[in-house]
């Protein structure tokens, strides 16, 4: 990818950004009828974190102590988030608390972190949050003891191990185990009827999509970041997950044609296929899934002409680039009333574009990145009238006409504008030329010109 094309992209993330998985899904804390602790609890609690360096600790945060059941006084939930240093030994009095039904250690700074099979011991647990802690190694088998646990949390660390034995965590409704480095294939779930969110990014994981038949309640799948592979076929355990709103397989080896039965998930509201290498025209029952605000299929190897999306009145984001589609953009494209995001880049397709007065007031689109195509015609014209945009990407465009800067007058939220590669009105470079000065970085022939505005007073 050039470096023009590249700060493009990093942008198109930032804008990206925002969009939170936690949007599609509501932890509800299981844990209730809770109280302050009596006197001699609360020295049990200082006596722990005495085994810590707290200086970084703030201890005004409400969020953070110790509660107690008003029924037996026994210590129930612990929570010290972003609050101790040092090092987690097995003979901690962490472990002395077993009545525990509610901890939560995450984003701590833990040396010599390894995860103790002491945890085992908290037998009553039904919330553990590890996460964001660097622990290294083996998950101990020792949690599988942990039979009563809803949501467990051991993302953001540096586990190192295949899987981990949850089969006996029937009660998990919440499972995050991203970000980690584990291996190995994913093993057959068994009993884990209750599981909603299940997020297994950012690891090595290796094999075909896993069998997911006995998981009828998951709302919420992360697979993208790790080396599966295989073909998706239309038997595929996957498509009996028919509460899916969130599925995510980006950044893989699928190597198949899309199956059909993708339509029949038609509770999808983000769809994310990045950087596989899927192939084949996209199937029509696509326009099934009105409920998508997310649509992401760039970096894959699909053809055919542009998908069928008219029905898709909720998408906020679509994501076709670097594909091989051919043809024209739809004429309903621009009218879709919420879509912010549009990347048609480094595709095969052709024609003009085409912008009602409709769309010129009411779009949404912040971002359009539709180079390395083949459009025809006064392409800036017509995109001038979206006057929300704050990126635009026109970079080598096959065109005949040269692109006349001045109209990008009417864009004044425009940020970033690539235009390497493609033809420039001369003319429409002269310092007093109307580009907006709001323009921080034109990509123009590799090169970026950054704080455009002051460049052109200054020429």
């Amino acid at each position: 990818m050039s470096e023009s094309l590249s700060r493009l992209h990093f942008l198109f993330l930032l804008l990206l950004c925002c969009v939170s998985p936690s949007s599609f899904y509501t932890l509800q804390n299981p844990v209730v009828g809770l109280v302050s602790c009596h006197h001699h609890k609360i020295q049990a609690f200082t006596q722990f974190m005495n085994e810590f360096d707290t200086r970084g600790c703030n201890h005004n945060d409400s969020f953070n102590g110790v509660w107690c059941d008003k029924l037996t006084g026994a210590v129930t939930k612990l929570q010290l988030r972003d609050c101790l240093s040092g090092t987690l030994k097995p003979n901690s009095s962490l472990f002395g608390f077993h009545h525990l039904r509610y901890l939560d250690l995450s984003q701590n700074k833990f040396t010599s972190a390894k995860l103790h099979s002491e945890f085992g011991n908290l037998d009553k647990l039904e919330v553990l949050s590890l996460s964001f802690n660097g622990f290294r190694g083996q998950v101990p088998s020792s949690f599988s003891n942990l039979n009563m646990l809803s949501i467990l949390d051991l993302s953001h660390n540096e586990l190192t191990c295949s899987f981990p034995l949850v089969r006996n965590l029937s009660k998990l409704s919440y499972l995050d185990l991203s970000h980690n480095e584990l291996i190995g294939s994913f093993p057959l779930v068994r009993n884990l009827s209750k599981l909603s969110y299940l997020d297994l990014s950012h690891n090595e994981l290796i094999g075909s999509f896993p069998l997911v038949r006995n998981l009828s309640k998951l709302s919420y799948l992360d697979l993208s970041y790790n080396h599966l592979s295989g073909k998706l076929n239309s038997n595929n355990s996957l498509f009996g997950l028919h509460h899916l709103r969130y599925l995510d397989l980006g950044f893989n080896n699928f190597s198949s044609s899309l199956p059909s039965e993708f339509g029949n998930l038609n509770k999808l509201e983000v769809f994310t296929l990045t950087s596989n290498d899927f192939s084949g025209r996209i199937f029509p029952t696509i326009s099934n899934l009105t409920r998508l605000i997310e649509l992401r299929l760039d970096l894959n190897k699909f053809t055919g002409s542009f998908p069928p999306v008219q029905n898709l009145t909720k998408l906020s984001i679509l994501a076709l680039g670097y594909n091989q589609f051919t043809g024209t953009i739809p004429s309903y494209l621009l009218t879709l009333p919420l879509l912010s995001v549009l990347d048609l880049r480094d595709n095969h397709l052709f024609g003009s574009i085409e912008v009602s007065s409709n769309s010129s007031t009411s779009s949404r689109l912040e971002v359009m990145l539709i180079g390395v195509n083949q459009f025809e015609g006064k392409i800036l014209e017509p995109i001038s009238k979206l006057i929300n945009l704050r990126v635009l990407d026109l970079s080598f465009l096959n065109t005949s006409y040269v692109i006349e800067l001045n109209l990008l007058s009417s864009l004044k939220s425009l940020v970033n504008f690539g235009i390497s590669g493609s033809s420039i009105s001369q003319a429409s470079l002269r310092s007093d030329s109307s580009i907006p000065l709001t323009i921080e970085s034109l990509e123009s022939k590799g090169k970026s010109l950054s704080g455009y505005g002051a460049f052109l007073v200054s020429a």
